[in-house]
């Protein structure tokens, strides 16, 4: 598949605004999460080679602010996303 086609197909996507609902998101923030810790060893290993950071080191510095902020979208966004009345 080429750039162009990929381009039209993600603005196609978009445009039918399923991005906007609150489940849709909670999904890709829940996935987002998953992928991470999935792939939690990949990312210590890379971490180790350009920086030489521990995995406790990494965890405390990286990963876990990013699983706090996680936890957090996917807890607060159904306020977050409310509609002023």
């Amino acid at each position: 598949m080429d750039y162009l086609t990929i381009v039209k197909k993600q603005n196609d996507f978009f445009n039918r605004n399923e991005t906007k609902s609150i489940p849709f998101r909670l999904a890709q923030l829940k996935r987002l999460k998953a992928v991470l810790q999935q792939e939690e060893a990949n990312l210590y290993r890379a971490i180790y080679d350009d920086f030489k950071k521990s995995e406790a080191d990494t965890y405390a510095t990286e990963l876990s602010f990013i699983y706090d902020e996680l936890d957090l979208a996917i807890k607060k966004l159904p306020s977050w996303a409310k509609q002023n009345a």
